[in-house]
């Protein structure tokens, strides 16, 4: 009789442990099932993400991508107004949502060396901040200076007005009045007239344009 109680009681306990096994397994997997995204975001963050290059930066701002949510704000080009004339000549930016590249140019040395030919008549600075107009259909010569003491030569190559004998013609723009002759800002005076240079390049006035006549 004893023996038997103790088997009743063996079966009992081992019932028991069983129950209790199965509610333990059961309540872990509910837990696992609710919390599911925490899991699974763990383990892309952890595991999955090891040897990614993935930066936060590189995804877009709200998107998140192996538990790794970006930051990237991508902007808005569409209300942009700037033209390629606007912008520096080589500059580039982006406007509705296409890249362009600036044509303007504001100095005579830019002009020389992009030999860019202008569409209207256009104010250029030499290298010591003089101004230079430039007409339509013009542009500084590649043998011209970049400062109007050097000369700067202008070049007709506009089509449309030019004749054979116009074309591609050179003009020498110069200095006359008070002009900017270095990088400090010292002026000089030059007199509009008739001058003669010896053979060292010095200039000689003959004639003053006040003082002109036939002769």
């Amino acid at each position: 009789m004893k023996k038997l109680r103790s088997k009743q009681k063996l079966v009992c306990s081992i019932a028991i442990i069983l129950v209790a096994i199965i509610l333990a397994i059961a309540i872990t997997t509910n837990i696992i099932k609710n919390n599911s995204p925490i899991a699974s975001e763990s383990y892309s963050t952890t595991t999955a993400n090891e040897n990614s290059n993935l930066v936060a930066s590189y995804i877009k701002s709200g998107i998140t991508i192996g538990g790794i949510t970006g930051t990237l704000e991508s902007l808005n080009t569409f209300d942009a107004t700037a033209l390629p004339e606007d912008i520096l000549w080589g500059e580039t930016a982006y406007v509705k949502g296409e890249k362009i590249t600036g044509t303007r140019v504001d100095t005579v040395a830019q002009a020389k060396e992009y030999q860019k030919v202008f569409e209207e008549n256009i104010y250029l600075r030499d290298d010591y901040g003089n101004r230079v107009k430039v007409p339509a259909g013009f542009k500084i010569a590649e043998d011209s200076a970049t400062a109007v003491t050097g000369g700067v030569v202008i070049e007709d190559v506009s089509a449309e007005g030019a004749t054979e004998y116009t074309k591609e013609s050179q003009f020498v723009w110069v200095p006359v009045g008070d002009v900017i002759t270095d990088n400090d800002g010292n002026t000089t005076t030059i007199t509009l007239g008739r001058y003669t240079f010896d053979n060292t390049g010095k200039e000689n006035l003959v004639q003053s344009a006040e003082n002109w006549n036939d002769t």
